[in-house]
């Protein structure tokens, strides 16, 4: 007979598996599940890592162009922020009409 069974398979006379049996196998399931915990967790923190460093690079890049190109990034921030303001005053105005509305 095998150390480690399954549970169905592990059975004494009586036709039930023993306790001692039962906490083999539970014991090595605890065992298996707490590896592949530890397996997630090294997958998350090498996925972190990874994203940490293409942040920092993607800074790096945005900075070197600023210095290089200091008019024409003036011009992107110019440009997103008058976008960005009329998007943000058309969604202020109609949701002020609409309140306007309902008195």
């Amino acid at each position: 007979m095998s150390a480690i069974l399954e549970p169905h398979e592990v059975q004494n006379q009586t036709g039930k598996a023993s306790t001692c049996e039962w906490m083999q196998d539970l014991t090595r399931r605890a065992a298996e599940a707490s590896a592949g915990m530890e397996d997630a967790k090294m997958a998350a923190q090498h996925w972190a890592k990874r994203a940490r460093y293409a942040t920092e690079d993607l800074a790096d890049d945005v900075m070197h162009g600023i210095k290089h190109y200091p008019v024409r990034s003036l011009g992107v921030a110019f440009g997103a922020g008058a976008v960005l303001g009329t998007v943000l005053a058309g969604s202020f105005l109609a949701r002020r009409s609409q309140k306007g509305a309902r008195k």
